[in-house]
């Protein structure tokens, strides 16, 4: 009986031994491994980056970081996009070891480590510094081979890491073609070969052009003209230190942009010069705040190629479809009013026989309310005969509590145009034959006709 019992504790001590051997020893050997195929190759939180380098075999960049803002500090130094900086950061540092290939680092060669193809150097606070080799891609092309500089241990990790540390200058430097916050520009002046000088200003929330004319603008068109200033890239950096800027038609542009921020304004100026030489397309362009001449893409130049007539309000009256009780059409020897009758129904009162038919009418006003300008033909004084606008072919007359608040001329057709003004304004404009006909009616085209009437 007791060399049973003695036997039974043995099988149990042996059973024991062998359950920690296999899931303590061996599990805790595998669990360590499997812990370091998840592990963050470089296992810094980002926020405690001051610095960093990635090297490869044709460049080395380096970024610092102060205030948090990330400059380029080499091979040049310039302000550095800090999103696509940290974004790229980011990458690096979540990138995981996907096995261990040797424990001593014998003979780095083999894997491309001895001359090393990269290579990350990642500074801390603190003066810690951490620096990561890059060598050759392993056999199924997936991975690249690594190793720390201070370790002998080879590890692979996924080729990726190569594309951030093969960054150049320009995807990491500051492309943006203005340093300007929108909202803050009051004053804007534009000098353009094509299209003159002409001067914007803000006034409360509204935009107004005061050169060459005195006309409201549309803000919206004003804030997307600043926003592509802001946010707009350029496209290559061509010289970074320019010692004559003749040579890129700088100093006598084809453009300059003029930028008056707050109360006690600041001016920015940008300017854009010749088309590039060298037969891509493209013009040369700098801000004045900094060194580098860069390029700019031909549609870029286009959107900030802009004249009074690009910024100004096209309407020719304020009339918005509502603001107005009495519309008055003349064409010729016809014509006929119509008056509000309450807050959606109009009704002819001359001739007063006859009824509005409601969805035609409304039709008619969307016309008239969409009347927008589509070229500039003149700002200054003209005859207006020559437009055919002395004796327009139509004149509607908007009027509200018995006061007139605008009046369309149209006058003789110019190929697919027809010209047109406000009578209480100057200027000459042209505009599409389609826009004349949705505000060109008879009677009949308005009007319910009483049984056994016909509408002329």
């Amino acid at each position: 009986m007791h060399g049973k019992t003695t036997l039974i504790l043995l099988l149990v001590f042996v059973a024991l031994l062998a359950f920690i051997y296999l899931f303590e020893i061996k599990g805790g050997e595998k669990r360590k491994e499997r812990e370091l195929v998840e592990k963050t190759a470089l296992n810094i939180p980002v926020d405690s980056v001051t610095a960093y380098t990635i090297k490869n075999d044709i460049r080395e960049l380096s970024v610092r970081k102060k205030d948090n803002t990330w400059t380029i500090v080499s091979p040049v130094e310039t302000a550095g996009d800090s999103a696509v900086i940290i974004s790229n950061l980011k990458s690096i540092l979540d990138t995981k070891i996907e096995r261990k290939i040797s424990d001593d680092g014998n003979d780095p060669g083999q894997f491309g480590l001895e001359n090393p193809q990269g290579e990350i150097v990642i500074q801390q606070s603190g003066d810690l510094e951490s620096r990561l080799l890059l060598g050759d891609e392993n056999p199924t092309g997936d991975f690249i081979f690594v190793k720390y500089s201070d370790k002998p241990g080879i590890y692979t990790v996924s080729k990726s890491l190569r594309t951030y540390v093969n960054k150049s200058l320009y995807d990491l430097r500051d492309k943006r073609l203005m340093h300007i916050r929108p909202l803050d520009v009051r004053k804007i002046r534009i000098t353009s070969r094509e299209k003159g000088e002409i001067v914007l200003k803000q006034d409360g929330n509204a935009w107004n052009l005061i050169e060459p004319v005195k006309i409201p603008a549309e803000s919206n068109d004003v804030m997307s003209f600043l926003n592509r200033l802001s946010n707009g890239r350029i496209k290559a950096f061509i010289d970074e230190s320019p010692r004559d800027l003749r040579q890129y038609g700088l100093t006598d542009p084809f453009i300059r942009i003029e930028l008056f921020s707050g109360a006690e304004p600041a001016k920015s100026t940008f300017t854009i010069g010749d088309t590039i030489k060298d037969g891509n397309a493209g013009y040369y362009a700098c801000e004045e705040s900094r060194s580098p001449v860069f390029t700019l893409e031909n549609w870029a130049v286009n959107n900030l190629n802009k004249g009074a007539f690009d910024f100004q309000v096209k309407t020719l009256t304020n009339f918005d479809g509502y603001n107005a009780d009495r519309i008055v059409f003349e064409k010729g020897a016809v014509s006929f009013t119509v008056e509000k009758k309450d807050s959606r129904e109009w009704g002819f009162t001359e001739p007063d026989t006859l009824v509005v038919e409601t969805g035609r009418m409304q039709r008619w006003i969307d016309g008239i309310k969409d009347f927008t300008v589509d070229e500039l033909e003149i700002y200054t004084s003209a005859s207006l005969q020559k437009y055919g606008l002395l004796q327009p072919e139509i004149r509607i007359t908007i009027n509200k509590n018995e006061t007139e608040t605008g009046q369309i001329l149209i006058g003789k057709p110019e190929n697919e145009f027809y010209y047109t003004k406000s009578a209480n304004e100057p200027y000459v404009y042209k505009i599409k034959h389609t826009k004349v006909e949705n505000i060109d009616k008879a009677i009949r085209d308005l009007a319910l006709p009483l049984a056994g009437h016909n509408a002329e």
